[in-house]
């Protein structure tokens, strides 16, 4: 089997019967012959044990993941060492494309700080795509180092969430290690190496955009924001439901089916510059048929990035179309064309977070 790659995250299932479908996922990879699982669906839900591949690989099919994630263990100049978490799409590589979407690292300077910092101070640490990237800025600088000193690729499935493939990386904690060092000596040139007020600054989990883990470092860098809108789910901060009616859906009593609470409606229609009238939720499953889908439909993330799909139909005439809502200039035309209140009301609610900067 050496000849064979296999990833951990990735999903594999079979039909026990004609209702009933089993679903793994490898959660590590034991050697060339052998690789760990946990069933994901199926009577044995939630069970792990090992397995052979030969017998993964004969008895049941593999589910096509919509990207991968690659960690990475670099060095610059042959004295420092970084991190750098990319996101390749499938589609991309299908298309033949080599640049991952997303990049996100610690050893470079924020360019976001100048915009968003209230003091102008400058940061470490981004997470940026080719959709955000600035036109005057060269996208590749971002992947720069001298070495890759270790390369650990993880397949990725729309849904899965960060934390949850935290757990399974091999080299996790060397990552949270060479990021913790770089937290300490920054803290020690921030103190003049003064012992006292280096431990001051280290109570911080961050300070100045460096970061002692690699979760906080995707975290407050926006990375799952990146990944989400790699495969065009929109990351919302909402409840999914909540009885005062500020979540994202509501449920009608009758047909005990979901739909866009008013909030929801009123979000969704400034980001997808539409006027939504009906609308129905579901939680997205990967045996969902996308191309199936004969209304409008979009993905969404409720505050703990749940995905749902919301299929929905439109009434009125659409906002005007515009590409890359994120560009300032942008933006600048869709003020003029939707209410101020419900551009802010819509932007306000993209799971974007900002207290990195706001200090």
């Amino acid at each position: 089997m050496n000849n064979i790659n296999l990833f951990k995250n990735t999903r594999y299932y079979k039909w026990i019967d004609a209702e009933t479908i089993e679903e793994v996922r490898i959660i590590k990879i034991q050697n060339s012959d052998i690789v760990s699982i946990i069933f994901t669906k199926g009577p044995r839900f939630g069970q792990k044990e090992k397995m052979q591949c030969k017998d993964l690989l004969n008895n049941y099919t593999k589910l096509k993941p919509d990207g991968f994630l690659t960690f990475n263990i670099v060095s610059l100049k042959d004295t420092l060492k970084d991190v750098i978490v990319t996101v390749t799409r499938e589609s991309d590589v299908t298309m033949g494309k080599t640049i991952p979407y997303a990049v996100c690292r610690q050893c470079v300077v924020d360019l976001f700080a100048k915009q968003l910092s209230p003091d102008n101070v400058d940061y470490a640490g981004i997470s940026i795509s080719q959709d955000t990237c600035p036109a005057d800025v060269d996208f590749s600088n971002y992947f720069a180092c001298d070495r890759i000193l270790s390369s650990e690729v993880v397949a990725f499935y729309i849904g899965d969430k960060v934390t949850n493939i935290l757990h399974i990386l091999k080299d996790k904690d060397e990552y949270d290690s060479i990021l913790d060092n770089l937290h300490l000596d920054h803290c020690k040139y921030l103190a003049g190496n003064n012992k006292f007020i280096t431990e001051s600054y280290r109570r911080k989990k961050e300070i100045d955009g460096y970061c002692k883990t690699l979760g906080d470092l995707l975290r407050i860098n926006n990375f799952e924001y990146d990944l989400e809108t790699a495969f065009g789910v929109i990351p919302l901060d909402l409840e999914y439901l909540k009885e005062d009616g500020t979540g994202i859906a509501v449920m009608d009593p009758v047909s005990s089916s979901a739909t866009l609470s008013t909030l929801g409606k009123e979000i969704l229609s400034s980001v997808l510059l539409v006027q939504i009238d009906k609308s129905l939720i579901l939680k997205f499953d990967k045996d969902i048929d996308l191309d199936a889908i004969k209304r409008k439909y979009c993905l969404i993330t409720d505050n703990y990035y749940n995905v749902y799909l919301v299929a929905y139909t439109i009434s009125g005439k659409y906002h005007p179309d515009i590409e890359s809502v994120e560009d300032e200039e942008n933006i600048k035309k869709l003020m003029k064309n939707i209410p101020t209140e419900s551009v802010q009301l819509a932007y306000s609610h993209l799971q974007f977070r900002k207290e990195k900067y706001n200090k």
